[in-house]
């Protein structure tokens, strides 16, 4: 029964789902069984986060910024795969003390400077600050403190021919990773191979290639 209910929400959950149906005595008990705890939980949805298909011929590029205080100290990752999600390279990378938005800019620059120097094109950059994927696309105008770095952005975007998508965190779990980790580093660190990366990491980016699916919950 309790296989049965949480398969129906994940089934139902391709567009979002409120979760504050009663859960019925029967249920109750077999939850307790298993030594899980219930919660009321109030105007909660839940939707599955599929991974975006990759274009023939290209590349992507997934970047991510954390700032430990916004502002605090800050860093940023990122990862490039081929259109089935194999590894080619990764960074994570430390940015002094700003904001998480300052984080994602340095972050995509120094994304992008890696795609120069591995000589790739033609990418599909996936970031999930809809703020900056905004910006990016022209819809709304840059905060000051971001024109240095996305000015050389800008000087990229035709030499390396990429354009930009807005993708949820679920999805972007391995950048985000590596962000938090920069945030901790003393310099800059680039990963050429899967076992170069923490465990952790390496474990995101498998469920990435296997096509797993995720819940966001919000």
């Amino acid at each position: 029964m309790v296989i049965w209910v949480i398969v129906r929400w994940i089934h139902e959950a391709s567009s979002p789902l409120n979760l504050t149906h009663k859960v019925s005595f029967t249920q109750q008990l077999s939850l307790q069984g298993l030594g899980l705890r219930i919660h009321p939980i109030k105007n909660k949805y839940i939707k599955v986060v599929h991974l975006l298909a990759v274009p023939e011929g290209y590349f992507k590029l997934n970047v991510d910024g954390a700032s430990r205080g916004n502002p605090g100290p800050c860093g940023g990752g990122g990862i490039i795969r081929d259109g089935r999600n194999g590894l080619i390279s990764a960074f994570s990378n430390i940015y002094g003390s700003d904001s998480n938005l300052v984080a994602e800019a340095m972050a995509l620059l120094d994304g992008l400077h890696l795609l120069v120097a591995l000589n790739l094109e033609k990418i599909m950059v996936e970031l999930d600050s809809k703020l900056m994927i905004d910006i990016l696309n022209s819809i709304c105008a840059a905060p000051w403190k971001l024109w240095f770095w996305l000015s050389q952005v800008q000087e990229l975007r035709n030499r390396l021919n990429f354009f930009c998508v807005h993708i949820y965190r679920e999805a972007n779990q391995p950048a985000d990773a590596l962000a938090k980790l920069g945030c901790l580093e003393s310099q800059k660190t680039i990963y050429d191979c899967t076992d170069t990366l923490s465990s952790h990491v390496q474990h995101l980016i498998t469920a990435d290639g296997l096509g797993l699916s995720f819940l966001r919950i919000r």
